[in-house]
């Protein structure tokens, strides 16, 4: 059984959130990720052995129709882990809305026990009706995401072929149309314009769009300033690359709209627009040959060739920018660097840390959880500080918890005087106020048993996470590189880099179940190994 109805049986239960960028748009606040967690642990406590855990599995801004989430990702590893057996989610959609990539992923859960159960769609599989209806389910989830995604398309090609301006917001050089009738127009900005006729010329030039970027950075120069239908200001900002290369690339300067298709390949088609050019056909078309020219000749770092371990989780210790892997070559041999995001789309002095070798950051991090299986008292010392925290916490948890009973006791006691009124209007006014005020309170309350839940589940054991460290290192000594990765993926939720390497701080997350490799067989024993599993808790490396 993978969706499970069975409301008897104990289940260890973690709830899964999501909602993706469009959806957060559209729907309304009763669908949003805190009102999906409310109704989903709603649902728990009318299970009767049904525990809910505290940890988090929260993917915003992220399309069901994918399954390249972290939070996702996170369940699934902890899935196999055996950390829980149930899955809440609000509805199928939430958990997966692509038919074909659900089923990739129910086997697995399948396999290992694990059940998913819909706090707004009740039902069972244990007989053929029940799959019918999941399947039904899920195929109108996958046919609602394909249906929005045409509709899209077709809206943005409709414009296109109108010649109006697809949305968002106005281009550097230009201004929305002010005339009502005319909306989906553009007018030239005579004083932006000038400098978008220079960022064309300067780079025909340099033929670099990072120095273009420099180059009027350094000039005082900012990005375009605009005003959203909110009354919010947008814009002012230095300008990057990617800006630089978003204009460079943009068929708005010649009097141009644009539709893209669908697919790996993806074609264009281009119309009149109902605006003027800026920039001359003759100089759009040698800018796109440079840029081409340009991409064909620098070869990708994101193709990750030269195998960098740490790719997507490195923190700027100064800016709080990404650091991300790139490289230069010297003397025929490449040199491999993560670099401060901030320093590559504007210039070296837009942050102290500019970059750092690769390889010595990833033997560092990887020698520093090494290290730590053979200090015991260091460990010990961890240990002692994070359960020290802890502690300090629950006194101050376990006040608010009685403070906040004690209100929610004077609400109850205040309600009842007031049903002898004889107004009633008055006496739904002040109800309703009182309800609010409960609601909010109650809310409150069950944060804090969340977090007193929390802390009160903070065993740490420093022989556990000793012994899990040396497996650790055995374990990835015999990996191969996608699979050091992969590990190092699950294992690190962020690493934050400083100049002094003392300061460098590696962030984990659960600590997830490996397999050590295969071992020789002995005499008298059947050979292979069992799963080993890594420290329950996340916080015990500084």
């Amino acid at each position: 059984m993978f969706f499970s109805s069975d409301e008897k049986k104990p289940f260890t239960c973690v709830i899964y959130t999501r909602i993706s960028d469009q959806e957060r748009k559209e729907v309304s606040d009763s669908d949003t990720i805190e009102s999906q967690r409310e109704i989903c642990e709603s649902f728990v406590k009318t299970r009767e052995n049904w525990k809910l855990l505290p940890v988090r599995y929260d993917d915003r801004n992220y399309s069901g129709g994918t399954l390249d989430r972290p939070a996702f990702k996170r369940l699934l590893a902890d899935a196999k882990q055996g950390k829980f057996n149930m899955i809440i989610v609000k509805a199928v959609d939430r958990f997966s809305r692509d038919l074909h990539q659900f089923f990739q992923v129910q086997p697995e859960l399948e396999r290992l026990g694990v059940h998913l159960s819909c706090a707004s769609q009740s039902f069972s599989t244990n007989d053929a009706t029940g799959r019918l209806i999941l399947q039904i389910l899920l195929s109108f989830a996958e046919f609602e995401r394909r249906l929005a995604c045409e509709r899209t398309r077709d809206r943005m090609r409709f414009r296109a072929k109108n010649g109006l301006f697809h949305g968002g917001y106005p281009p550097l050089g230009y201004s929305f149309d002010p005339d009502p009738v005319r909306k989906g127009h553009l007018v030239i900005d005579r004083k932006e314009a000038k400098l978008a006729k220079e960022i064309f010329d300067r780079y025909l030039k340099i033929q670099s769009a990072h120095l273009v970027a420099k180059y009027l950075n350094e000039r005082g120069y900012r990005t375009k300033v605009w005003t959203t239908k909110d009354g919010h200001s947008r814009g002012g900002g230095r300008f990057t690359e990617g800006m630089i290369l978003g204009i460079l690339k943009s068929p708005t300067y010649i009097g141009k709209t644009f539709t893209k298709s669908a697919g790996p390949e993806p074609k264009y088609e281009y119309y009149p627009a109902k605006w003027k050019p800026i920039i001359q056909v003759k100089t759009f078309d040698k800018a796109q040959k440079i840029l081409k020219l340009n991409s064909q000749t620098r070869s990708s770092i994101s193709e990750n060739k030269y195998k960098l371990l740490l790719s997507g989780l490195i923190q700027c210790g100064c800016c709080k920018s990404r650091m991300t892997p790139n490289y230069s070559l010297k003397k025929g041999r490449p040199y491999l660097y993560y670099q401060c995001t901030r320093v590559a789309h504007t210039d070296k002095n837009a942050c102290r840390i500019k970059s750092t070798p690769a390889r010595e950051l990833e033997n560092l991090v990887i020698e520093r959880l090494k290290f730590l299986s053979t200090q015991k008292p260091l460990i010990e010392g961890i240990v002692k500080t994070a359960m020290k925290q802890s502690k300090n916490k629950l006194p101050g948890l376990l006040k608010q918890k009685k403070e906040l009973l004690g209100k929610l006791g004077k609400i109850k006691t205040q309600s009842g005087p007031l049903l002898a009124h004889r107004n009633l209007s008055i006496v739904m006014e002040k109800l309703q106020a009182l309800e609010d005020q409960k609601t909010g309170l109650e809310k409150h309350l069950q944060d804090v048993n969340s977090q007193i839940d929390r802390e009160n589940i903070k065993v740490l054991n420093p022989e556990l996470i000793a012994q899990n460290l040396v497996r650790f290192r055995d374990v990835f000594d015999a990996l191969g590189f996608e699979n050091q990765r992969d590990l190092l993926h699950v294992l690190i939720k962020q690493i934050v880099y400083n100049e002094d390497p003392a300061k460098i701080r590696v962030i984990l997350y659960d600590l997830p179940e490996i397999k050590m490799p295969p071992e020789k067989p002995r005499k008298g024993s059947s050979g292979g190994s069992a799963p080993c599993r890594f420290d329950m808790r996340p916080n015990w490396l500084p």
